[in-house]
């Protein structure tokens, strides 16, 4: 056998590791309450945090590429998705694909369908912050929250 096709079988059979570690972040999305609506992708580890009361959604054929050589410019940090309230919700549509991007809800972000987000993107519904006259800056997800729509 050539040495070219000896890397293209380990290669291949790299892809097909990465593609089995991808069914275990799915098992786990799910047991942390998330809700996978048909067939999903997701290489490497992504973050995920679903506040309790709040809603997750991901449509069939979401892609998330949280692994460092799951896209062509790499992902310098794994895709982080979180509710961070009671009633927030985050829902990605059908066909979505996120690379190393960070989409956190207050109250609600929806992704449209076919919606691609790129490397180091953030949709964020709020500024994670609120000024409190005698305490200072408080952390607060939710006054300053606005609904997104993409």
């Amino acid at each position: 056998m050539s040495k070219p096709a000896a890397m293209q079988r380990l290669g291949l059979a790299i892809s097909w590791l990465r593609t089995c570690a991808g069914l275990l972040w799915r098992l786990e999305a799910k047991s942390k309450g998330a809700v996978l609506e048909g067939d999903s992708r997701f290489e490497g580890r992504p973050i995920i945090t679903v506040e309790p009361g709040s809603r997750m959604i991901f449509g069939d054929g979401l892609r998330l590429n949280s692994a460092t050589r799951s896209n062509p410019v790499a992902c310098f940090q794994p895709c982080v998705l979180r509710t961070l309230a009671p009633g927030a919700e985050l829902i990605l549509e059908k066909d979505v694909g996120l690379s190393g991007a960070v989409v956190c809800a207050g109250k609600s972000i929806r992704v449209g369908e076919g919606t691609i987000a790129g490397s180091g993107a953030m949709i964020l519904d709020n500024d994670f912050h609120a000024l409190d006259p005698e305490q200072g800056w408080q952390n607060e997800y939710v006054a300053n929250a606005r609904p997104i729509r993409i």
